[in-house]
């Protein structure tokens, strides 16, 4: 249930920023939902441990943010054939 809290109380701050910044509502879902996925695992493994100086919305946005900038890296990269 904590997850589910984490999850649905930072949302919109990723939509926001992805949307603000060249994507679309499912592009905000996708980041989210892998970023999401990161933090946990780097919570279970012990990568991110709790600080009190750090508030766990900010490592998410983060997170959600790094994967947002390498995927518009990677979409600039893509070839595309003109019609």
């Amino acid at each position: 249930s904590a997850l589910n809290k984490v999850y649905e109380s930072n949302f919109n701050m990723i939509k926001r920023f992805v949307m603000n910044n060249s994507g679309n509502y499912d592009d905000a879902k996708d980041i989210y939902q892998e970023g999401i996925l990161d933090v946990y695992e780097n919570i279970c493994n012990e990568k991110y441990k709790y600080e009190t100086s750090v508030n766990i919305s900010t490592y998410i946005y983060s997170v959600c943010r790094n994967k947002w900038m390498k995927e518009l890296r990677n979409r600039i990269k893509q070839p595309f054939l003109l019609k």
